[in-house]
């Protein structure tokens, strides 16, 4: 059935997948792995056209292919795109890994807020989440909160990104420190007196249309 499918389907029809999918499966079961792999190569070959280099559908034939007793090198070259190719696909699995409790203020944010305080006063808040220490000026302390959340939700879209294209990052030893601001000229006049705070701090600012973030 399986060469027949050849002569009687195209290669993107999903009946010539599903008789190169049984096949391999059947030549695994028998133990026939050298005759498996070249169907499975077949098989990933026909989801690579139909669906892409990176697509989700290669995962299983990939694995399959993986787990057959084949010489240890192409063994470990089919492990490794699979393991690559199933991180890409189900990154969020592995973020909390990489989720922190307890991680201490960065002395960056200490800084920051004292020399916030010396323009703002009073209107600086400080709200402190799992991962992120946020320096505001104004606005409610429930506010500042909600920007707190954005910011935990942005860190942990980050890793699961960072995870997916095989860069994970360390886990943080201190929190990261963001500013927001309410107004461009609030920022602007800000990093010209603290340079020092240039690509080491986040910062969330209001839109120039007015309109409040988030």
């Amino acid at each position: 059935m399986y060469e027949l499918s050849k002569e009687l389907y195209n290669e993107q029809s999903p009946s010539r997948i599903a008789a190169a999918e049984n096949y391999a499966f059947v030549l695994k079961q028998l133990s026939k792995d050298k005759d498996a792999e070249k169907v499975y190569i077949d098989l990933i070959q026909l989801k690579e056209k139909k669906f892409g280099k990176h697509s989700k559908e290669l995962v299983l034939p990939l694995s399959d292919i993986a787990g057959l007793a084949l010489a240890k090198e192409k063994a470990a070259e089919y492990k490794i795109r699979y393991e690559k190719l199933y991180l890409r696909h189900n990154s969020s699995q592995f973020v909390p890994q990489l989720l922190s409790n307890g991680l201490p203020s960065a002395p960056l944010a200490e800084k920051v807020r004292e020399k916030m305080s010396q323009s703002y006063g009073s209107e600086i808040k400080v709200v402190e989440s799992p991962h992120w220490t946020l320096v505001a000026v104004g606005k409610s302390k429930k506010f500042a909160k909600n920007a707190s959340k954005i910011l935990e939700n942005s860190y942990e879209s980050l890793l699961g990104f960072s995870i997916a294209i095989d860069m994970a990052p360390a886990k943080l030893e201190e929190k990261m420190t963001a500013v927001y601001f309410e107004s461009p000229e609030q920022q602007r006049l800000f990093m010209q007196k603290s340079k020092w705070a240039r690509n080491k701090i986040a910062i969330m600012v209001i839109n120039k249309n007015g309109k409040a973030f988030p």
